[in-house]
Parts: C-alpha cells; sequence; structure tokens
C-alpha cells in the first residue's frame, strides 16, 4: 500500500546497495512455493479517523483474519506488503533455515542481519469484522501514506 503521492506498484534493486539481500532472497524464495491466494486490481481507500484502512471485499477472505504487514523499503519510494498467515510462514520458515545453515561467522552474521531486516519490520495485524486494518503511526509514516491510499494487489501479496 503507498501513499497516492508517490504510487509505486513495485521496488527497484539497480543498485549495489540492496542488491546482496535480492540477490539472497531470489534464490531463498524460490523455494517457498505455491500460495494459493492470488490477489490481483487496484482499488483506492480513505484512511479513516482511527488509522484504518478497507481490504477490498474480493481480498478479506484470501488474507484472513490474521494479516501480516511488512515495511517495505525501496529505491523509488517505501511500501507496506500485506501477507497472509500462509505465505508469511512460508517466508519465516526460509529466513530460519537460512540461519541453520550457515557455517561460517560470517554467513551467520549475514543471516542473522537478512533476518533481522525481515522479521524486525513486520507486524501481525488482526482485520476486524468490517474489513478493516489498523496502521500503526510507524507504518504510516513508514509508507508516508497521509490520506487516500492504493491498495495494489501482487499475486501472492498485496502493497
Amino acid at each position: 500500500m503507498n501513499s497516492l503521492s508517490e504510487h509505486q506498484s513495485g521496488e527497484k534493486w539497480g543498485n549495489g546497495k540492496h542488491r546482496p539481500l535480492f540477490l539472497h532472497l531470489k534464490i531463498c524464495l524460490k523455494g517457498v512455493g505455491r500460495v494459493s491466494n492470488r490477489f490481483s486490481s487496484t482499488s483506492y481507500h480513505g484512511l479513516d479517523a482511527k488509522n484504518r484502512i478497507f481490504i477490498p471485499v474480493g481480498s478479506r477472505e484470501a488474507l484472513g483474519e490474521i494479516v501480516y504487514v511488512f515495511r517495505q523499503k525501496g529505491e523509488k519510494g517505501n511500501c507496506l506488503r500485506l501477507y497472509t498467515a500462509e505465505h508469511f510462514d512460508k517466508l519465516a520458515q526460509k529466513y530460519n533455515d537460512m540461519e541453520d545453515e550457515a557455517l561460517t561467522v560470517e554467513e551467520i552474521e549475514a543471516a542473522a542481519e537478512i533476518s533481522r531486516s525481515f522479521f524486525g519490520y513486520v507486524d501481525d495485524v488482526k482485520m476486524d469484522k468490517q474489513g478493516r486494518i489498523t496502521l500503526s503511526a510507524v507504518q504510516l509514516r513508514h509508507a508516508g501514506i497521509e490520506g487516500e491510499v492504493a491498495i495494489i494487489g501482487m499475486g501472492n501479496r498485496i502493497e
């Protein structure tokens, strides 16, 4: 999800600054496997006075009651990624396996840093009965959300 003023549907990983993490994730996530939920389309919703956003009706059931909100950093702007519990569990297992398989001190430190950059930026949020999730001040500030929000289906996640 992005503020409309900084609408981005993805990130650009072209500079060397983020490349090691991206390359690792590309290799690591090949084994995540198929996730049954597929999200598509773009919708626009306003942020209410209690910092809640409506999840589109077609995505609510697929997301489930607990939504994992990841603060994604990108070269062209930051966004929030919403993951299902199923997809988050698969990602978490990959990160945990990466640390368990590290052999050298350097690999252990690199794996820990990558895991920290994932687990340290994700929050689980409960969707209410009206299909809304409440975003924290940290999440709003990270994504630059102040009013209307673009909610973009990205296949296995929502941004």
